[in-house]
């Protein structure tokens, strides 16, 4: 009997209850057929989300105004089908209990989150008030911290069986990078009154050399008049911007902010806390309900119901020694990673689908034009940012060494070298340290009187340095022996390692015609070019000749392929 799996949630704004069911998606896409319903009509979010990663599913909103003949209706339509009902939070979900007890086939599982933290602390849920039948019967309890559980079993509302913990996936790819301070700070929240705006005017106006940058819409269920005033008053300080909401934590552009800066005065497991943390950045936050669980002094700039003054000297200390800063941020990406995998999303599904559960007969919405008239063996699929379109690359490549020691391979660009456009030269004064490397020397002799700064080297046996980044742009197409390069290139001594390439699908058009009449192929590309590479190629040799880890897939224009990787070793 196939299984439809029926995700029931009041709204699809941003908040955690909600990321929570966009993550379910994400992740049981193509192993079941999936429905997602929605209370209210406030879906726009969540589609917008959903498609950023490419995913595409039924979702019926309106469910609370559409009524009973809705679900009766829906409950005979799936009457032939196992149904597994998961109820994130939702009144109308809860209110229908009853009815899905009664069908044959079906089966109901409940988040718990917790949205409503009460002033002590305390979390609530519709799940306290439940009647005990139905909590009893529910086939499993999740909620997305341990504090939570403890006090959803202190309280006696359900028994520590019962519940699973589960981790949030951060829903993010990049890395942030920075090596020294810009003087900008980042916060992003849905703006609600519970998040101490006071707090957030306070700081700006107490660091009027800073620049705020806040991101987040305005959620109008939780802002009342005082968030609204408090709203006003942050808009007309001059050190602070107001940018709006964001789909996702990626569309932010994070490596230019020093650090995130969170406020609130109760709260339950922030995502974007997570997000940022997993990005790498930098935090100065509070620590409130859940958070505890994830922020403390090692990781962060941090503590037990912050002051206005507590902040005012977590920024002292974050600008007075940035470097610690920097190390709290790594300290709290590997924590954060070694939650998800201590208590993985996976397990949902593990438990609501079954480890049987075959993947439905029909494919998913989502779905490649080729992938079907294909082999799943050559079918490789997987995400590819295209966030970098329409950003010249020089930026592109300045902003990644911004303040940072950078040794750059391929540096005079021989043999087409132009000193009036030189990659190399144009990152002097960005790169705090800026060594180059090519194996032509006459080329390195023309570009020797226009440094300002770093050495030229034209044999790795002379490079003895560390570096924190190691910029290697379109070189790989050029060498003769890929797996050697490669290797030789690990023996240097660097953190992150930045590689493009030519890309042949972004260039298939421009690049490539034949014509049938006269049999002949024009190709556009640099003579001395021994390949080109594609998202998949390049990934492809970097897995098979290093154990570098990828860290990111961007598109880069004008036709390129990036990936930043490092040494760091797989989660």
């Amino acid at each position: 009997m196939n299984t439809t799996y029926i995700l029931w949630c009041p709204h699809l704004s941003f908040g955690g209850s909600e990321k929570h069911v966009l993550e379910l998606v994400k992740a049981a896409q193509g192993r079941v057929d999936i429905e997602v319903w929605v209370d209210s009509d406030d879906i726009s979010w969540g589609q917008s989300y959903l498609q950023s990663f490419g995913c595409e599913v039924r979702i019926h909103a309106g469910i609370k105004a559409l009524g009973q003949a809705f679900i009766e209706n829906s409950f005979r339509r799936l009457s032939d089908r196992r149904v597994a009902f998961h109820i994130v939070n939702s009144a109308t979900g809860f209110s229908c209990l009853p009815l899905i007890s009664s069908l044959p086939n079906a089966e109901y599982y409940i988040s718990a989150f917790g949205d409503n933290v009460l002033p002590d602390g305390r979390k609530l849920s519709y799940i306290r008030f439940l009647d005990q039948q139905h909590r009893i019967a529910a086939k499993r309890v999740f909620t997305d911290s341990v504090y939570y559980r403890k006090q959803l079993v202190d309280d006696g509302v359900v028994a520590e069986s019962q519940v699973t913990v589960v981790a949030h996936p951060p829903a993010t790819d990049f890395v942030w990078h920075r090596s020294e301070a810009s003087g900008m700070l980042l916060w992003a929240s849905r703006i609600s009154d519970e998040k101490r705006l006071e707090d957030l005017i306070g700081i700006a106006v107490a660091y009027p050399m800073l620049a705020f940058h806040v991101y987040g819409g305005v959620d109008k269920a939780c802002c009342t008049k005082r968030g609204e005033a408090l709203l006003g008053a942050l808009e007309v300080l001059p050190n602070v911007s107001l940018m709006g909401g964001y789909r996702k934590f990626d569309d932010i552009p994070l490596s230019d902010y020093d650090a995130l800066l969170y406020t609130s005065e109760r709260d339950g497991m922030p995502n974007v806390l997570l997000e940022a943390g997993s990005a790498g950045m930098p935090v100065v936050s509070t620590i409130v309900g859940g958070i505890a669980e994830l922020l403390n002094e090692g990781n962060s700039f941090s503590k037990p119901n912050a002051s206005l003054t507590d902040y005012l000297v977590f920024l002292t200390d974050l600008y007075s020694n940035y470097e610690s800063g920097r190390k709290k941020g790594q300290v709290l990406r590997n924590e954060i990673a070694n939650r998800s995998a201590h208590y993985p999303l996976a397990e949902v599904l593990n438990i609501v689908l079954g480890e049987s559960v075959p993947a439905v007969v029909h494919a998913p919405v989502h779905r490649s034009k080729i992938e079907a008239g294909h082999d799943p063996f050559f079918v490789q699929k997987f995400h590819v940012s295209s966030r970098l379109r329409g950003a010249h690359r020089n930026e592109v490549f300045g902003s990644l060494c911004d303040g940072r020691s950078v040794l750059h391979v391929g540096c005079a660009d021989s043999p087409i070298t132009n000193i009036n456009n030189n990659l190399h030269l144009a990152l002097q004064g960005r790169a705090m340290v800026l060594d180059g490397f090519d194996l032509d020397t006459d080329a390195l002799d023309m570009l020797r009187p226009h440094l300002r700064q770093g050495r030229l080297f034209s044999n790795f046996d002379e490079v003895k340095d560390s570096y924190e980044v190691l910029l290697v742009p379109e070189v790989i197409e050029h060498v003769n022996n890929v797996e050697q390069f490669l290797q030789t290139l690990d023996k240097v001594d660097f953190s992150e390692v930045i590689i493009t390439a030519p890309d042949a699908y972004s260039c298939m058009r421009q690049h490539f015609d034949y014509d049938e009449k006269t049999e002949t192929f024009c190709e556009i590309v640099h003579p001395d070019h021994n390949a080109w590479y594609s998202p998949y190629t390049l990934m492809n040799v970097l897995r098979k000749y290093t154990s570098w880890t990828v860290e990111g897939l961007f598109f880069l224009e004008p036709g390129s392929i990036m990936v930043v990787a490092t040494k760091r070793p797989p989660n």
